[in-house]
């Protein structure tokens, strides 16, 4: 599985299957995870929650990020661990992109 996060926040997760599912925030000022879209470091031993929706379905989570491994716990108990890798922007025609790849730990 991979994840990219856009530059507004949403997740996208790509499945083994070629299913992509997007996450888009629904409380975005309520959570560290959402608000700052991935774009700056997330100190370690920080914890930061949200709630995010996967077409109807609405979905809570915590983040616990310890260096670069971010565990994401979903409200059905399924806990992913990714790895972070320190992605430098691109730029493409004129336009910066701010997607980060994240690919699964285990």
């Amino acid at each position: 599985k991979s994840f990219t996060i856009d530059g507004a926040g949403d997740m996208f997760c790509n499945t083994s299957s070629n299913t992509v599912f997007k996450y888009r925030p629904t409380h975005p000022e309520k959570s560290d995870f959402f608000a700052r879209s991935w774009q700056a470091d997330v100190p370690d031993q920080r914890y930061a929650s949200g709630v995010a929706t996967d077409d109807d379905k609405e979905i809570v989570f915590v983040l616990f990020m310890n260096g670069n491994i971010a565990q994401l716990k979903k409200s059905s108990g399924i806990v992913l661990r990714v790895i972070v890798p320190r992605v430098p922007r691109s730029n493409a025609c004129g336009l910066v992109f701010a997607l980060r790849r994240f690919i699964l730990a285990d």
